[in-house]
């Protein structure tokens, strides 16, 4: 079955050392397969107070990478779950323990100086986004350098601190455009990680206009504003109609704390509450941003080349939308223990969708000199970066 399969996906004609491909990636993934993965990684979290999280992680990349074809060659993880624990406690000693150490140093000195806390709030939220931006290239390079085909290793070169600092200016000036700059900066963002990714010593390249994402930005925008204000509006009118009725939890701002609610029914109703608003705003955005996002995907995928080859992307805003709103479902009833099951459904959706044509001499491509960190995704681990 898989070899005609593969026969339908993959096809090359050689010329001389160049090859005229049409690739499409093939998965052999099944949610079965995932769905046990999944629990058993749950399972054991929960013994270990989250501890196995690096292991799991590494059993599930190697099992997705090694059902994952292109021209019957399997994709190759080589990672290893210590390289990922031993990045996640060098981050916590390098990182994590100054940190704690300046935050109790400013609650001490916070009487004494309000502009030490406002610099403080300053420098935290600045570097906030740095740090994300950081944690976001430095886990990248480290999953490509571990991924492997054809024996040849992927790479990712370039400044991880230049990424950040692109990523914390950029945020900025799209928070302070309301959001009107997103499609900016998500193509200059993306162009710097793929313009630096590399197969072996070949390198890919990423050309194109920010311009070209706002057609289909300029609907998302509008709708997820109506959406948004609709939700928050409507929120506001049943939380004053119950204030002046009386029934507003005092949890919720009320005044019917006297009856004896309990500690557990006010946790619980803003438990309830808080899911409910989540998931609420989390449907909505992902129905009225589906269509920019497909198109995102689309774009971003002609605008990489390998040598001859063009990528493409074939997607829908329908798709985009079914997958989002689903994992959102997924991962709100689970507690957040079906996230890893999320993010799978969106390894497969994303392989099964991507593919490439063109010419390109395989055989000529060699190991190239991309940085080979020595352990893995520390900071990531504190943005939920390097799930998969």
């Amino acid at each position: 079955m898989r070899g005609s399969e593969f026969a339908q996906r993959g096809q090359s004609a050689t010329t001389g050392g160049l090859q005229a491909l049409d690739l499409r990636f093939v998965t052999t993934s099944k949610m079965r397969h995932i769905l046990v993965i999944t629990l058993r990684n749950a399972l054991l979290n929960i013994i270990t107070l989250t501890f196995y999280r690096f292991w799991g992680r590494t059993r599930v990349r190697r099992y997705l990478w090694s059902r994952t074809y292109l021209l019957e060659e399997p994709l190759e993880y080589t990672g290893r779950s210590l390289e990922l624990f031993l990045g996640f406690l060098l981050t916590v000693l390098l990182l994590g323990v100054p940190l704690i150490g300046m935050s109790v140093a400013v609650q001490f000195l916070a009487n004494e100086s309000d502009a030490l806390i406002i610099l403080y709030g300053v420098a935290f939220y600045v570097g906030i986004f740095l740090l994300y931006g950081i944690a976001k290239y430095r886990a990248q390079r480290y999953r490509l350098s571990r991924t492997i085909w054809r024996g040849i290793r992927f790479g990712l070169k370039g400044s991880w601190f230049i990424y950040g600092l692109r990523t914390l200016v950029l945020y900025y000036i799209t928070g302070a455009s309301l959001f009107w700059t997103y499609p900016v900066l998500r193509f200059r963002l993306t162009k710097h990680m793929f313009e630096n990714t590399t197969f072996g010593d070949r390198q890919f390249r990423f050309e194109g206009h920010a311009s070209a994402l706002y057609p289909a930005f300029f609907f998302a925008w509008f709708f997820s504003v109506f959406g948004l204000v609709g939700v928050f509006g409507g929120l506001a009118i049943m939380i004053g109609d119950l204030a002046e009725s009386g029934n507003l939890p005092f949890a919720l701002g009320g005044n019917n704390g006297d009856e004896g609610m309990s500690p557990l029914t006010t946790w619980l109703v803003l438990l309830v509450t808080s899911i409910a608003v989540y998931a609420l705003v989390g449907l909505i955005l992902s129905l009225t941003t589906a269509w920019y996002r497909a198109a995102e995907y689309r774009y971003f995928a002609r605008c990489t080349t390998l040598d001859g080859l063009r990528f493409r992307f074939k997607v829908s805003g329908l798709a985009v939308f079914w997958l989002t709103a689903v994992n959102i479902i997924i991962v709100l009833f689970t507690f957040g223990f079906g996230l890893p099951f999320a993010q799978m459904r969106k390894f497969r959706f994303l392989f099964r969708r991507l593919s490439a044509e063109g010419s390109i001499d395989l055989e000529s491509i060699g190991q190239g000199d991309a940085p080979y960190p020595l352990f893995g995704e520390g900071l990531a681990e504190f943005f939920e970066i390097g799930a998969i």
